[in-house]
């Protein structure tokens, strides 16, 4: 397979990358894509700005299920919707298990997520253990429109987990929740009612 994985963080925060090559005798393997999850600052009020790193190579389609994201937040005249430009992604455990898995641990009295976030922007090697556990949980992954729109084709019917971050009123927020996806389309609308504040 060709693809590409994450190698670091430049000093604007944003993911780099390095071409990952591989091959496997059992069968045709795809790269999976990679999660936004950087943040602007780990002080003063919660940030909201999110940096999305860029997509890898799209995997080739290995199911007949079809996600229909599209964003139920709205904002002001003139503004761009809160989940423009974010990325999605599905995953086969939620982003807290796969970094549990990872053997990623938070500081007590910070989520996980959290955790992971200022790992990352603070360039300690967690980051790099709980990218590794994260690229390996992802099926499928797709960027937002302007509107908070997206679409994840190609992925095998049955559970998955969303996830993507995004920022309501300086508060980061994630989704991540489990998703049953049946042959065809399905469709998820993402608000304040399925989001989680990332504390």
């Amino acid at each position: 397979m060709e693809g590409r994985r994450i190698t670091g963080q430049n000093d604007n925060d944003d993911f780099t990358f390095a071409p990952l090559n591989a091959t496997c005798n059992l069968a045709v393997h795809s790269p999976g894509d990679v999660p936004s999850v950087a943040v602007a600052t780990t002080a003063g009020p919660p940030a909201a700005t999110l940096k999305p790193a860029s997509l890898a190579t799209s995997p080739a389609p290995t199911g007949n299920a079809v996600l229909f994201v599209a964003s139920g937040l709205t904002a002001p005249p003139g503004a761009p919707n809160p989940l423009a430009g974010r990325t999605f992604v599905l995953m086969n455990q939620s982003y807290e298990s796969a970094l549990a898995s990872g053997g990623f641990q938070a500081p007590a009295g910070m989520s996980p997520v959290r955790g992971f976030l200022i790992a990352c922007v603070n360039r300690q090697p967690a980051c790099q253990q709980g990218i590794a556990a994260t690229n390996s949980s992802i099926v499928s992954g797709a960027r937002a429109d302007a509107n908070g729109k997206a679409q994840l084709s190609g992925v095998p019917a049955g559970t998955h987990y969303f996830f993507c971050l995004g920022g309501i009123n300086r508060q980061l927020y994630k989704w991540d929740f489990r998703v049953e996806l049946k042959p065809g389309a399905n469709s998820v609308a993402l608000d304040q009612r399925n989001a989680v504040p990332v504390n």
